[in-house]
């Protein structure tokens, strides 16, 4: 079995990188992360799923806007290229709670969100 000296393993210098060539890496792996980051955040903010946070956020202000101003009627209102629409009910046939339901429709007739609130309203 061969002999291994411990003085030419400790004495034997490994070839290491210059701090040139690792900088040279260290920007060409920033600008592909970069690149990756800006496709990415590309195709998320085109997503079904960004629109659908956005109109779940816009019913509930609406539902805050119907409750401040007591307008307990049916109403569709346009967004842009989706329409919200509003249905208000007496819940149960009891004309003291309503049934409020929200829905954002886009033009395909897919449903982006859908709320449905009950509200004690006394008529005065």
């Amino acid at each position: 079995m061969a002999k291994i000296d411990i003085h030419k393993i400790v004495g034997a210098r490994v070839r290491s990188s210059s701090i040139l060539e690792v900088s040279v890496a260290l920007v060409i792996l920033s600008l592909a992360f970069g690149v990756f980051m800006m496709i990415y955040m590309n195709i998320l903010a085109g997503s079904f799923y960004l629109q659908k946070l956005k109109y779940e956020g816009k019913l509930g202000m609406i539902y805050r806007e119907t409750l401040k101003s007591k307008d307990f009627t049916d109403r569709t209102e346009e967004d842009g290229m989706v329409r919200i629409f509003r249905k208000v009910a007496p819940y149960k046939n009891n004309n003291d709670i309503m049934a409020i339901e929200l829905k954002a429709i886009d033009q395909g007739g897919k449903v982006l969100a859908e709320s449905k609130f009950l509200y004690y309203y006394v008529s005065p």
